[in-house]
């Protein structure tokens, strides 16, 4: 296990900043994911943090110590890829002992390193088996086995479910999850898969255009969101401008209260989960009327006209609304992030 720390990190490619000035830390057996869009810098950072790339500029620290003019093989951190890139003419045991015999390990204490290793990822009885003789999921933990081999400080993963079927990508999540709680290894993983960084991490740092913008734990990136951007990150929202006084938000839709204090100009955020709709009409809720409706299984989602105004609702599919019903809703204002207008 290892602290890493990353320090005003810089990187250009042909004239485009890649990333810039990257700052984070990622504790010792944390589980720690790089999330954003494609192209925001994620896999730069990554390989970075391998020895892979060369920052223009900054620092990276494993435990307080730079390791920058480090070499990568030395480096302790070991990458699986989304394509895994076992070596295809190898079988399973000897792609898992690649790493040691290329570091001098003994045959007896590498057979046995790799009979440990089999054992942790459950592949027992497929060591003679070549990968393409094995399946997707039977690959990726041969893969993160060659990975463990070597004993790293630091266990990176770019995208590495991205390639399998939803039940299995689920399937996979668990036992990489389990197993890096068992390990206690500081783990880094890059994905654009939100729903994937908030059940796996510890801790996430959201990256747009080659800058992180925040970092927290799932809870907070979801709930506490620091701006627009990263709000939209998560899915459609509702803004609806205002302005607070003595705790009271004053908008197009009436005035409630909120319980913030200070009084100023700002923009409500409030998620459509939040936004709620019944056919009865109950005195303090907005009257307003269905003007589109997705049915999606176990959620519908709805826009509704309400004081010139669009709200998006997300709700679950009992009691179903249909277009052109008229409703009542009920807007959660206490659950809403006030953002200043100015933003």
């Amino acid at each position: 296990m290892s602290t890493i720390e990353l320090l005003n990190i810089c990187k250009s490619f042909a004239g485009k900043d890649v990333l810039k000035n990257i700052n984070l830390r990622i504790e010792q057996g944390q589980f720690f994911s790089l999330l954003g869009p494609s192209g925001c810098g994620k896999t730069t950072t990554l390989k970075i943090i391998a020895g892979l790339i060369k920052p223009d500029s900054g620092d990276i620290l494993f435990d307080g110590c730079s390791v920058l003019n480090i070499k990568t093989e030395k480096r302790g951190a070991t990458i699986v890829f989304q394509d895994y890139l076992l070596f295809p003419h190898m079988t399973v045991e000897e792609n898992i002992g690649f790493g040691l015999k290329m570091t001098g390990v003994g045959k007896k204490i590498r057979h046995e390193k790799v009979k440990e290793l089999m054992e942790l990822v459950q592949l027992n009885g497929y060591e003679k088996k070549y990968p393409s003789e094995i399946s997707g999921g039977q690959r990726q933990r041969a893969a993160l086995a060659r990975a463990l081999a070597i004993n790293p400080r630091v266990l990176l993963l770019d995208e590495p479910f991205s390639s399998l079927d939803e039940r299995l990508r689920d399937n996979m999540r668990e036992f990489v999850l389990d197993l890096q709680r068992r390990l206690k290894i500081t783990t880094i993983l890059v994905t654009h898969d939100k729903e994937e960084a908030l059940m796996l991490s510890d801790k996430i740092a959201l990256m747009f255009d080659g800058k992180i913008i925040q970092i927290g734990t799932p809870n907070e990136l979801y709930n506490m969101p620091v701006s627009r951007e990263a709000a939209d990150f998560w899915g459609d929202n509702n803004y609806i401008e205002g302005k607070v006084e003595k705790g009271v938000f004053k908008c197009c839709f009436g005035d409630f209260n909120v319980g913030f204090e200070k009084d100023s100009d700002v923009v409500a955020m409030i998620r459509p989960e939040f936004v709620y709709l019944n056919l009865n009409y109950l005195d303090g809720q907005i009257k307003g009327k269905i003007l589109k409706k997705k049915y999606a299984g176990d959620k519908v989602y709805y826009e509704v006209l309400a004081s010139n105004n669009i709200l998006k609702s997300t709700t679950i599919s009992t009691n179903l609304l249909e277009v052109g019903d008229e409703v009542g809703i009920f807007v959660d204002f206490k659950r809403a992030i006030y953002y200043l207008q100015k933003q």
